[in-house]
């Protein structure tokens, strides 16, 4: 091979080097910003926010609800990011959690979410429940094996067997896993905010907890007169 072509291939070598590392190097930033929430599939433009379901909302207090499952290691991820959010809500909001049934299995976590709210038990077990699942592999599939977990964190075992199976739980389990799916959902976690305006949670946690905040804050002003 020739001295001018030895040369060219050289060339061309560190070329393709260079930019390979530039490459490598856009993708660990972008790997870092969906990790951190701060990144989703979906964009950042404004017309997918949300999805306005045209309901005219004016309730208050306004009811922000998220939409999850033990179930769903995503949740369970999430889920710090919503506990220290939650802390900065303003007076006139409110935030509840509500757990999808959409399978035999998942509508047995569903139900043991609304006995346990019931009963003032729901904080200590909440975070136990995503740990007991997706870092021990727990699975529940029982009400029973629920009840010897979560005996003495707050609640008793037949206290716990008692209201599971009541028509009261099974009534409120069914109302929010409806609504998700009048919503149009498919998939957890998610965010609707005064029962009208549905998080496109494809923009990244961080920048739908921004939305959410942006929304509510039009709705107080609203409510004001401002």
């Amino acid at each position: 091979m020739a001295r001018s072509q030895v040369t060219r291939v050289n060339r061309l070598r560190t070329a393709i080097i260079a930019v390979g590392a530039v490459v490598i190097v856009a993708l660990v930033f972008v790997g870092i910003l969906y990790s951190s929430g701060r990144l989703g599939a979906g964009g950042s433009g404004a017309e997918n926010r949300y999805r306005d379901l045209g309901r005219n909302p004016h309730a208050m207090p306004i009811e922000i609800v998220e939409y999850f499952s033990y179930a769903c290691i995503h949740c369970k991820n999430f889920d710090p990011v919503i506990e220290d959010w939650k802390t900065t809500l303003p007076a006139g909001v409110q935030f509840r959690r509500a757990h999808v049934g959409y399978s035999s299995e998942i509508a047995l976590l569903a139900r043991s979410h609304y006995a346990l709210e019931q009963h003032d038990a729901l904080e200590r077990n909440h975070t136990r429940l995503f740990r007991a699942i997706h870092d021990r592999g727990k699975r529940f599939q029982t009400a029973e094996s629920i009840a010897d977990y979560v005996d003495g964190f707050g609640i008793k075992r037949d206290v716990f067997l008692s209201t599971i199976n009541g028509r009261r739980i099974s009534q409120l389990a069914l109302a929010d896993d409806q609504r998700w799916r009048e919503y149009g959902l498919t998939g957890v976690p998610a965010l609707v905010v005064a029962d009208n305006y549905v998080i496109n949670m494809d923009l990244g946690r961080t920048r739908a907890l921004e939305i959410v905040d942006a929304l509510v804050n039009e709705l107080l002003a609203k409510s004001s007169g401002q």
